[in-house]
């Protein structure tokens, strides 16, 4: 049973949806559901996030993956990730190649990708599709290869609001060396956030 906008604060329902989602909330879809503008929706976040700083709290909303999310604050995350002594995943520079080419040149088929690599990427492209971090995108025209692209995942796993903001080749791998694990760390923030 859906609780009437009017009785509760719409700021509140906002705050209690992202909290209740494991994966970013799209603003039009709080929009839709609240029968509010998005750019309303833009300044709620924005107003519990002042609400949520003011009161030292240790977590806030963050716009990724093109959507809302709560995560925790990042000085609590090697804290977190003792606590619950996350083995998270790391990529190889293999799999961040052909992760690179695919959010580079998307929609891109394995041909494509294997040229580019010089080597076969069967079993890749397999655990990147496992991983949630790349999809089949369709067919390329007049063949049966598959087009891959990347994920709201991926955009997420990397901070990225969207793809206009994607990092080159080499920024990809740097990020990724910079921040010693990329998957460990967005798992132990997540495991934080409750």
């Amino acid at each position: 049973m859906r609780v009437e906008v009017e009785s509760i604060s719409a700021k509140s329902l906002v705050e209690a949806i992202l909290f209740a989602s494991p994966e970013p909330v799209l603003p039009k879809r709080l929009a839709d559901y609240l029968k509010m503008e998005e750019a309303r929706v833009h300044e709620l976040v924005q107003e519990l996030n002042e609400e949520y700083n003011r009161a030292g709290r240790v977590f806030y909303i963050r716009f990724i993956g093109q959507g809302y999310q709560f995560y925790v604050r990042s000085d609590f995350g090697p804290s977190i990730r003792e606590f619950f002594r996350v083995e998270g995943r790391r990529l190889s520079k293999s799999a961040l190649d052909v992760l690179a080419i695919v959010a580079i040149k998307q929609p891109v088929t394995k041909r494509v990708i294997d040229t580019i690599r010089r080597a076969s990427s069967d079993s890749i492209i397999h655990n990147l599709l496992e991983l949630g971090l790349i999809r089949i995108a369709g067919k390329a025209p007049g063949t049966n290869a598959y087009l891959y692209a990347t994920t709201t995942k991926f955009l997420t796993l990397f901070g990225l609001k969207d793809l206009s903001e994607l990092p080159t080749k080499e920024e990809l791998e740097h990020i990724v060396e910079y921040s010693g694990d990329l998957f460990q760390k967005n798992n132990a923030e997540k495991q934080g956030t409750g």
